[in-house]
């Protein structure tokens, strides 16, 4: 993550909230998509193992225990963005099954 960017949603949502105007961070952790599959079989063959043996440890390391998917991370913004959320500006949604350890 960030810091910079962290750092800015939470200044622009003090300088915009007398104008109504909420600003979040939606950030993503390890989430099931074609770029994450490319990216494990890239690993996968450099270490010598299966596909499966290397996804299944990659997901085993997020306390989840597995990947999110990009329609969790999607409703994760739709939140943000709805009338649920509606006294939340300048935070940082983090989606990533537990997988941060640090806090702010």
């Amino acid at each position: 993550m960030r810091s910079g960017v962290v750092s800015l949603a939470k200044s622009l949502s003090q300088q915009l909230a007398a104008e109504k105007i909420r600003v979040n961070n939606l950030v993503p952790g390890s989430i099931d998509t074609d770029r994450l599959r490319s990216n494990i079989t890239v690993q996968s063959k450099a270490a010598g193992v299966s596909f499966e043996g290397k996804f299944a440890q990659r997901s085993a390391a997020i306390p989840w225990g597995r990947f999110g998917n990009a329609d969790e991370f999607g409703r994760a913004g739709a939140f943000l963005l709805s009338d649920a959320a509606s006294y939340i500006t300048g935070q940082t949604l983090v989606v990533d099954g537990g997988m941060m350890k640090t806090v702010w």
